[in-house]
């Protein structure tokens, strides 16, 4: 029976050791100074302890019949005029918390503070973590719910603090797929850092031991911030991939479990682009301007001829860099130029891989003269309601190289250095007619010097 007595005592002394003891200097400050604001509100000389228990009674029966407003004022009066225990503390933060009062958790931590009951104190921290649940600070919530189970336990309490536990574990939290570019790739999110070093060995961690795929990866596994990306995965491809339990974040933490999930990398989406701004061409000898496509099998082309007295309009609207809408395309055909050609190509190329396809310049612009002009790509599969940018790309033609025109006569050629027209046409250009000599040694229409 004595026996019996002493293991009684024994625990009931070290219950309460058991308990996690709780402290936040931020909490410790915030209770000190809303404790010393209400001491301070009544002069010492006008404090009325005698009224205390009237008013605690009071707020009993207010917070019974949920008139919380009520139930703080009351208390609040009775802390001003003396009452500083635990319970009144305790009774202020459950009314403020259930007020949603902002010095709810200032109170909770004055009850803590200084009641001696273990179920007062418990309760206490579960104000505490029921407040910062309720501003969605989940860790701080669960270390809170985790320090008053030590105290007493509550099933609800218990159950959230679970809950929480899962929430705030190491893991992923967001998986996102990457499929424009040459190999598709995924990234997994987390919700901390990842870490950099492996546990107490300080080594390096080999993120690609915690990752398994099938089919496996042709890329590398790297890690930045709190962001786990897997290269290498092939466009239109299904990817069935597990990061295992273990991996570290950086507050030394590990995934708890592992995680599995299904990547599809989608083909890279239907694209047309230029390569540059502009080119300047000769009008013979021209080639062909190249065009990039991925995932596209017929574009649309238009030749559009801008009149030079609106080239400087253009440049002044930035429009030999800009991209240009179908709006923007439309207006230089109506307003600044014309459309000379149009006609569509074929693309041959492999799937999901940019494709270069020269557009043969030299067929489209002969018979043409020289001059500014406007390179229109569009892709032919566009359905009525989708939107696609056309590429487009300035060119333009020079009347360098023009004296090699295979259909001029060799006098035409010589008379385009000159400025002046053929033999046989009475009209002389001014240039040539003051400079009788060289145009006669030029065109050979008249007698040489000797």
């Amino acid at each position: 029976m004595l026996r019996a007595l002493l293991v009684f005592c024994l625990v009931c002394v070290a219950g309460p050791a058991l308990a996690r003891e709780y402290q936040s200097k931020e909490l410790a400050d915030a209770a000190r100074d809303w404790r010393q604001q209400l001491i301070d509100s009544v002069p010492a000389n006008k404090k009325q302890p005698g009224l205390i228990a009237g008013w605690r009674r009071m707020a009993e029966t207010d917070y019974q019949a949920k008139r919380y407003a009520a139930a703080i004022d009351e208390l609040t009066r009775a802390i001003a005029n003396g009452a500083d225990d635990g319970l009144v503390w305790l009774r202020l933060a459950q009314n403020e918390l259930a007020a949603q009062d902002d010095h709810a958790m200032a109170s909770a931590y004055n009850a803590y503070l200084k009641s001696t009951d273990p179920v007062e104190r418990g309760v206490a921290l579960f104000v505490i973590g029921r407040d910062y649940d309720r501003h969605d600070k989940q860790k701080e919530a669960l270390a809170a719910f985790d320090a008053g189970l030590g105290f007493t336990r509550l099933a609800a309490i218990a159950e959230r603090a679970e809950e929480l536990r899962r929430l705030v574990a190491f893991r992923v939290t967001k998986v996102e797929v990457q499929a424009e570019a040459e190999w598709g790739r995924a990234c997994l999110r987390f919700n901390e850092p990842i870490g950099t070093k492996l546990g107490s060995t300080k080594s390096d961690v080999s993120y690609g031991s915690f990752v398994r795929s099938e089919p496996k990866l042709d890329g590398i596994v790297t890690a930045r911030g709190d962001t786990l990306c897997l290269d290498g995965m092939k466009h239109g491809g299904v990817y069935n991939v597990e990061i295992l339990a273990g991996l570290p974040a950086a507050t030394g933490e590990r995934t708890r479990e592992t995680f599995a999930t299904r990547v599809v990398i989608p083909d890279r989406k239907p694209s047309i682009r230029f390569s540059g701004a502009g080119y300047v061409l000769p009008k013979e000898g021209t080639s062909g301007l190249p065009l990039t496509t991925v995932n596209v099998d017929k574009v649309k082309l238009r030749l559009l001829r801008v009149n030079e007295r609106n080239l400087v309009p253009s440049i002044d609207a930035e429009r030999l860099t800009m991209s240009f809408s179908p709006y923007d395309v439309d207006e230089v055909i109506n307003r600044t130029g014309s459309l000379v050609w149009e006609g569509e190509m074929a693309i041959t190329g492999e799937r999901n891989r940019p494709v270069a396809t020269a557009i043969p310049l030299k067929d489209i612009l002969h018979e043409r003269g020289a001059g500014i002009y406007l390179v229109v790509a569009d892709r032919s599969d566009l359905v009525p309601d989708e939107f696609a940018a056309p590429a487009t790309n300035w060119v333009l033609v020079s009347n360098l190289g023009g004296d090699r025109d295979p259909s001029l006569c060799p006098q035409q050629r010589r008379a385009r250095r000159c400025n002046q027209r053929c033999p046989g046409d009475r009209a002389y250009s001014r240039r040539a007619a003051a400079r009788p000599r060289r145009r006669r040694a030029v065109c050979g229409d008249g007698p040489r010097s000797r």
